[in-house]
């Protein structure tokens, strides 16, 4: 009889003392889990984004074709009621306007300087005149 009193005690000590670590570790994997979760969503969102962008749909067709595509993404993953209309609303705008917003900025880094053509630089003026011209 004692020594059954002596076990429950150890395993009640462990289950008290264990209880924080394991509820630890099942918080740091529910948090990873979401984390992942929301990356395969803006990943999605992205794709979808990406691929009616060049369609010739207008706006609202797009982006009823997008909110449809990722429906069907989070159905298939089993994440259906993860992400409310709204989030998905705002992660589709987020994506249009990041898409937007990079096409504009690789057209301007794009866009080399004019060459002023004519125009005497120091290197004509140390190595000589340009084109043949007379030192």
């Amino acid at each position: 009889m004692n020594n059954v009193v002596e076990t429950l005690a150890t395993i009640g000590t462990l289950i008290v003392l264990g209880a924080p670590v394991v509820h630890g570790v099942v918080k740091y994997l529910r948090s990873k889990t979401k984390n992942n979760n929301v990356q395969l969503f803006l990943g999605w969102v992205d794709q979808a984004v990406g691929s009616l962008e060049n369609s010739d749909l207008s706006g609202t067709e797009k982006k009823y074709k997008a909110i449809n595509y990722i429906s069907n993404r989070l159905a298939a993953n089993k994440l259906v009621g993860k992400f409310s209309e709204q989030q998905i609303s705002a992660a589709i705008e987020m994506a249009v306007n990041s898409l937007h917003t990079s096409n504009v900025e690789s057209v301007v880094q794009n866009t080399s300087k004019p060459e002023q053509v004519g125009l005497p630089t120091i290197k004509n003026y140390v190595n000589g005149p340009v084109n043949g011209g007379v030192k």
